[in-house]
């Protein structure tokens, strides 16, 4: 069964191989150890499985072409790729990602699952999709059934290859949404100290949420991992930087409904930025534009079959908001758990303490972390606007799920705090020693 399920991270890694193999053949990346592209072919690989499952609905037809895709894909890149192929040149990074990878399945696996939302959600979702055999217009999903379906789905296919459904293997699927924000944090390993706090912030999420499906959870990390390579794009982190940022952020939107929210935060502070000249947009290949739009693919069919089926359920509106923003009490308590939240509280403390350090060097905040502040700013300011346009009770539905939804802009933040401290310590480096720069694992 172990064997089986092993096979997963080929089927994944394959299907992803499209970057792997358009890189290769531009000649744009040298080293196919890059962490970069490896965070690229794995968010790839799932966009286009979620892409599958909705396009042929059947879940066995999703694996058999799946399988043949991947297979396709995996030979095409390693033949593309034969002539570069050496031994890593971080190799403590891989056997800590690979310790890493071990231990979640350890610790995921082996309990059920017993979280509210995780159960009667996302995995119950996946339980209709199995039994279903696909995913039809009346498949059953009875509890928001407007939520995307990226997790549910490939919790399907991990219980149709394994042949049954019960409260634990399904969970692999939480698995192999980890690869990425693992690859996002190694990939720091040059600058220590920006390390360590990328990686007490996916430790903050806590095993509570990332062992047991809580999609708040992961939709932080892929928005955070996709705000890092963005940054390290507008860098001159070159095109596979933009790849893994796309991918990211496509895997997000197949994550939880909020992700339209970080998708608007993003459009809005690139817009801003860009308007008032604080970033400039590096030159990109024409090639790269449609590579890096198909991981939406997924996100905007699943809005098309949501219209057609008549998923979208109510929930808010604007007259609810107008009460609530003029009443000072409860425009107070709106603000107090969101705005004020303590992790947004803490978040901000370090950027004013990573502040101080820039300061001292005479430095400000780089512009490659612009985004990520500005984004975290305004998807919390959104979700203000969100809950008081909410139609249930305020104070149930801030105490059930503001702190679980500002989770994503606090680690927005972070990331603009972490960028910040990057960049203070690589100018310390080169004070030190400014012949070179050692490069970062995975930058060619």
């Amino acid at each position: 069964m172990l064997a089986v399920l092993s096979l997963s991270w080929f089927f994944i890694a394959g299907l992803g191989a499209l970057p792997a193999v358009a890189l290769a053949r531009r000649g744009s990346s040298r080293e196919p150890a890059n962490l970069r592209l490896l965070a690229a072919i794995w968010s790839y690989g799932l966009c286009l499985n979620y892409l599958l499952l909705l396009l042929l609905r059947s879940l066995v037809a999703t694996l058999i072409v799946g399988s043949l895709l991947a297979l396709a894909g995996g030979v095409s890149a390693l033949w593309l790729w034969r002539t570069r192929l050496h031994r890593p040149r971080h190799p403590r990074c891989w056997i800590a990602g690979i310790v890493l990878l071990l231990a979640a399945v350890v610790v995921i696996v082996i309990d059920p699952l017993d979280d509210w939302d995780a159960r009667s959600i996302w995995f119950f979702h996946a339980k209709a999709i199995f039994f279903a055999g696909g995913l039809w217009r009346d498949t059953g999903l009875l509890i928001h059934p407007e939520y995307p379906l990226l997790l549910p789905g490939l919790a399907a296919q991990v219980s149709e290859v394994v042949g049954f459904w019960n409260e634990y293997l399904p969970k692999f699927a939480l698995v192999l949404l980890l690869p990425v924000p693992i690859l996002t944090v190694l990939g720091l390993a040059q600058t220590p100290g920006a390390m360590a706090l990328a990686a007490v912030g996916f430790l903050a999420v806590g095993e509570k949420y990332l062992g047991n499906g809580s999609m708040d959870a992961y939709l932080a990390l892929y928005a955070a991992a996709g705000a890092l390579y963005l940054a390290d794009w507008l860098e001159g982190g070159g095109t596979v930087t933009l790849l893994a940022a796309a991918g990211a952020l496509g895997v997000a939107g197949g994550l939880k409904q909020e992700a339209e929210v970080v998708y608007l935060a993003f459009a809005l502070s690139t817009t801003i930025l860009l308007v008032s000249r604080r970033i400039a947009l590096p030159r990109t290949p024409v090639w790269t534009i449609p590579l890096a739009l198909l991981p939406l693919a997924g996100f905007l069919l699943w809005q098309l079959l949501g219209h057609l089926w008549s998923l979208e359920e109510g929930g808010f509106s604007f007259a609810s908001a107008w009460p609530r923003i003029t009443d000072p009490h409860q425009f107070w308590r709106i603000l107090h758990s969101v705005m004020f939240d303590t992790q947004v509280r803490i978040v901000l403390l370090l950027l004013i303490l990573v502040s101080a350090g820039l300061r001292a060097q005479g430095r400000w905040f780089p512009r490659s972390s612009m985004p990520a502040l500005l984004a975290g700013l305004l998807y919390i300011a959104g979700f203000c606007a969100i809950f008081a346009m909410t139609d249930a009770d305020l104070r149930w539905h801030l105490a059930t799920a503001a702190d679980r939804v500002v989770r994503t802009g606090a680690l927005l933040l972070l990331i603009a705090a972490v960028v910040a401290l990057r960049s203070q310590e690589r100018a310390l480096l080169l004070a030190r020693s400014p012949a070179k720069l050692p490069p970062e694992p995975g930058r060619p």
